[in-house]
């Protein structure tokens, strides 16, 4: 194993490990995460915890109360061991990830990085299965690992195939897992412009805009160029985050124009 590898077993070890003590729980899902440029964490998700959180809904129609288990169920950022021990544990990997990540690489380097340390993660999830740490013989059936990137796409799937027996992703694959089609990471990782194409009147509107996007214009200036379009909101923001912020915020599709920069990677 690389040393990148061998850090990332290390600190899952430890925080899969502190996790299990810690919480007598039955454990159904447990998995490495990456998300854009962050330093990837474990998360978890036991039965358990599950229905602490969905009855902490206050939901008492059994139909809907199922539907929203069914809705957390495979959701990471829901989880209260999302990120489990990543302070605590995680020290080398993050220093290791500043070393060896660069936001700036061009699409080529950035594909490579990215590859080396999904891969990496993939490895790491393998050699503690090996290990027995999420179970053995018919108790390994009941657990489904993974190494994703999110928001995810059609090679989380991929990696749970490889990682997990046949039993153990069954439900898995036919609740949470990604369809293969043009959702791939190069597609989210394509650097992209959001310009504004209509003017807007809404105080309100104008600072969600602002604030969604991260625009780095000050307000004065943002403000200006929202009344006066086109304006551009943002130059160097990757497609992914604009498709996920539309899906939060539809009523953005009438205002903007999304352009994708195809010639390098922001």
């Amino acid at each position: 194993m690389n040393k990148i590898t061998n850090a990332l077993a290390e600190a899952a070890e430890k925080a899969f490990t502190a996790l299990f003590d810690e919480h007598k729980e039955n454990f159904y899902y447990c998995s490495f995460i990456i998300s854009e440029n962050s330093t990837p964490y474990i998360c978890a998700w036991s039965y358990e915890a599950l229905d602490r959180f969905v009855n902490a809904l206050g939901i008492t129609d059994k139909t809907q109360l199922e539907e929203e288990r069914e809705i957390y169920k495979w959701s990471y950022a829901d989880s209260p061991y999302n990120a489990y021990g990543y302070n605590k544990y995680f020290t080398d990997v993050d220093k290791l990830f500043k070393e060896h990540w660069d936001n700036n690489a061009d699409n080529e380097a950035f594909e490579e990085q990215f590859e080396l340390w999904i891969n990496s993660m993939e490895e790491a999830m393998a050699a503690l299965d090996k290990k027995g740490l999420f179970g053995t013989a018919s108790s390994r059936n009941k657990v489904v690992i993974n190494a994703e990137v999110m928001p995810p796409d059609c090679t989380n799937t991929e990696r749970a195939k490889r990682l997990n027996p046949k039993r153990a992703i069954k439900q898995w694959l036919e609740e949470a897992a990604e369809e293969d089609d043009d959702n791939s990471l190069s597609r989210f990782y394509t650097p992209c412009e959001v310009t504004l194409i209509k003017a807007i009147d809404s105080p309100k509107m104008i600072v969600s805009l602002k604030s969604n996007f991260k625009s780095k214009s000050n307000m004065k200036e943002f403000l200006s160029g929202c009344k006066n379009p086109p304006f551009v909101i943002r130059d160097d923001v990757y497609f992914g985050e604009v498709e996920n912020i539309i899906k939060l915020h539809p009523e953005y599709k009438t205002f903007i124009r999304v352009k994708k920069k195809l010639s390098s990677r922001v």
